[in-house]
């Protein structure tokens, strides 16, 4: 997906939106999750998936996704407000369904 990015150059807010959609409709098919579509704090025509997690600890989850090969690492800067924040800027489609795999195991 990397290098995908750097070969054709920046996403626009509207392409990752239209990414982000079947991703974020996916994790809230999983119990306990609930996740939206949100803006860069700053600003930036930058979209992120924001899931809160409503049954666990966000920390727990996040341990949890980095546990296993491949690790997956996440924005998580509101962990202690309950909420995981996904950076798909680096991340495909095949990859975003991996992601979706393993908070179905780990809820």
């Amino acid at each position: 997906a990397l290098e995908d990015r750097l070969k054709d150059g920046s996403e626009t807010g509207d392409s990752m939106k239209k990414r982000l959609a079947p991703f974020i409709d996916a994790i809230n098919q999983i119990e306990g999750l609930k996740a939206t579509v949100v803006q860069d704090g700053a600003g930036r025509d930058i979209y992120r998936a924001s899931v809160k997690v409503l049954e666990r600890s966000a920390k727990d989850v996040i341990a949890a996704l980095k546990e296993e090969n491949p690790a997956i690492y996440t924005r998580e800067y509101q962990a202690n407000n309950g909420i995981i924040e996904f950076d798909i800027r680096a991340v495909n489609e095949e990859e975003m369904n991996k992601i979706v795999t393993r908070l179905k195991a780990i809820m």
